[in-house]
């Protein structure tokens, strides 16, 4: 099985994004919103309704492709000189055209788009968004007509039978290649069509309303290629206000391309859907969560622990041997000229038919595996159980790298920041609702002590840095081990946990993250990983993983550690 059956659809949408454009994309609390360089989207768990998620991958790829094709640098100067009216118009013809040369590269991105104005479409057939004044509707068709959907309900005859009335200069268009041409195209249709809307032209004055779509490279860095060639919209700089999720007013919605109003009915669903839903797990960004490779601690010497240890990896290894390299088969390839005879052909000698009567002899290994061993180093395993880990994490090593067998060793905790007490001062939103809205404000913390692909030896001096931190986020951390062992290319995948506790993330009600830590072991199922529980005085792993031991004194862990691991390897 592959690993992206273990990651989130937004996930994958940033790995490309980051890969490909060297653009970044963040999920963080509820809004919806960009810098040009970085795109930010809702913070989701798992069971986001498709129409909502569809909606998001639309907004995601629009963003995206005005990152991509967008002539950014010349939106002040432009709206300046020419007002809000023809900046209006500019984005509404810079969305169809981004979004038409989005689709054409990326046939995916063509399907998310249309979902995103479907979303809109029927929220606003709904009433869920404000109606669109006499200016806007023209602007909304123009739209339509320019990426060529049908006609919407939502839209008036009027706005659709003033829209046509531009139709030379819509048909040119699909012969603009940069921004600038779509920003002199948009000129000429406000200068045609202002006596069409004698209110604007009284209130021309007035800056227009700010979107949630506003485009601008971050100071200090550069554009993409495409972009420094132009294409796309030219919207202003955003500010990056604090986002605890809070709904957005109607104004926001008002004055907005149908597109641009994508992110503030997202964010209005998402708010409908999850505030105050505390029975979800849901957190509130992954931004601040690191993955470290710890540095081997000085003066650690990992051979003279080895040297206590010898009993148990001697042992261990004495029964994996006897086990696992006893299951190999033995088969035997007949019809051949060389070889050993083959005492089913001898016949042939005699009836001089053929001198094909030898046969070779090939062995084959039995079943190869790939191991992850995944570490609890929270709090609560300070002291003995600490250095238990540790060489639990020497004796696993060194016994599976003697035998052959792809080994990786994580360690998991959170870092010790929650970063609500920050987003409730900057939002206004009491930290006892933060709470209730999302599950988890601290980050993830991941240590990995050793890759698959690196040699034991070299890494060894690693295990002198395991130390205790913080929470236990169970759930995501055997995610985070289960997408990188799912992309092995051993037959078997078995994923072992180490843990003395619940799990824990700091949430309003802690049964969100239990929940959530059992979900994760039915994901691994499905990926065709085999997880594996061990508990330090703590049953609850009985009630997580469908194959677990539970160590109820700490001297026993060593041995009993290595029993279960023994019996997990050796079955059928």
């Amino acid at each position: 099985m592959i690993a992206r059956q273990l990651e989130s659809t937004l996930e994958k949408v940033s790995r490309v994004i980051t890969d490909r454009y060297g653009l970044r994309l963040i999920c963080r609390g509820n809004r919806c919103r960009t810098n040009g360089r970085t795109i930010y989207l809702p913070s989701l768990p798992d069971d986001v309704p498709d129409e909502l998620l569809g909606a998001i991958r639309g907004w995601s790829d629009h963003e995206c492709a005005h990152a991509i094709y967008t002539q950014t640098q010349i939106a002040p100067t432009f709206r300046e000189a020419h007002g809000p009216e023809a900046f209006s118009i500019l984005n509404a013809l810079e969305d169809a055209r981004v979004e038409r040369l989005m689709g054409r590269r990326y046939p995916g991105a063509k399907l998310n788009l249309q979902d995103g104005f479907r979303f809109v479409g029927r929220k606003a057939s709904q009433g869920s968004a404000p109606a669109p004044g006499p200016f806007d509707q023209f602007t909304a068709a123009l739209y339509t007509r320019a990426s060529r959907k049908s006609d919407q309900p939502w839209i008036s005859r009027e706005g659709y039978e003033l829209a046509d009335e531009c139709e030379q200069e819509l048909s040119e268009l699909r012969s603009c290649r940069r921004t600038k041409d779509v920003a002199e195209l948009a000129v000429r249709i406000w200068e045609k069509m202002r006596e069409k809307f004698p209110e604007r032209e009284q209130n021309a004055a007035t800056p227009p309303t700010q979107t949630v779509e506003q485009v601008e490279p971050t100071p200090g860095t550069q554009p993409p290629v495409e972009q420094q060639r132009g294409s796309g919209s030219a919207n202003p700089p955003e500010q990056q206000p604090a986002d605890a999720g809070a709904a957005p007013c109607e104004a926001e919605c008002e004055g907005l391309n149908p597109m641009e109003r994508l992110g503030s009915l997202v964010q209005a669903e998402l708010e409908q859907l999850y505030s105050g839903n505390g029975g979800t797990y849901r957190v509130y960004t992954k931004e601040h969560d690191v993955v470290e490779v710890p540095k081997p601690r000085q003066g650690y010497d990992y051979r003279k622990e080895l040297e206590e240890l010898k009993p148990y990896v001697a042992g261990l290894r004495r029964r994996l041997l006897q086990t696992l390299m006893g299951r190999k088969q033995t088969l035997w390839l007949g019809d051949r000229t060389r070889g050993s005879l083959d005492p089913s052909s001898l016949h042939r000698l005699i009836t001089s038919s053929s001198n094909r009567i030898f046969r070779k002899r090939i062995e084959t290994d039995g079943q190869n595996t790939a191991c992850t061993l995944l570490l609890d180093i929270s709090s609560s395993m300070s002291g003995k159980s600490i250095d238990l880990c540790r060489q639990l994490g020497l004796v696993f090593a060194e016994a599976l790298s003697v035998l052959g067998f792809p080994t990786e060793i994580i360690g998991f905790s959170t870092l010790d920041m929650d970063l609500r007490v920050d987003v409730a001062r900057e939002s206004g939103v009491s930290e006892e609702e933060l709470a209730k809205r999302f599950a988890r404000f601290v980050p993830v913390y991941h240590a990995v002590y050793k890759e698959f692909r690196e040699p034991w030896r070299k890494v060894a001096g690693r295990f002198g840095s395991v130390a205790t931190r913080s929470l236990t986020p169970l759930g995501e951390s055997l995610l985070f081990a289960g997408k990188r062992l799912a992309v092995r290319p051993e037959q078997r995948k078995v994923l072992f946990c180490l843990t003395d506790g619940k799990p824990v993330v700091g949430a309003w009600d802690e049964q969100v993250t239990f929940d959530h830590a059992c979900g994760a072991v039915k994901k691994l199922q499905r990926a065709g990983i085999e997880p594996v529980g061990i508990g330090i005085l703590e049953e609850s792993v009985s009630h997580i993983f469908p194959s677990s031991a539970v160590i109820h004194q700490l001297d026993d862990l060593p041995r009993s550690f290595l029993t279960q691991l023994c019996k997990v390897l050796t079955s059928t």
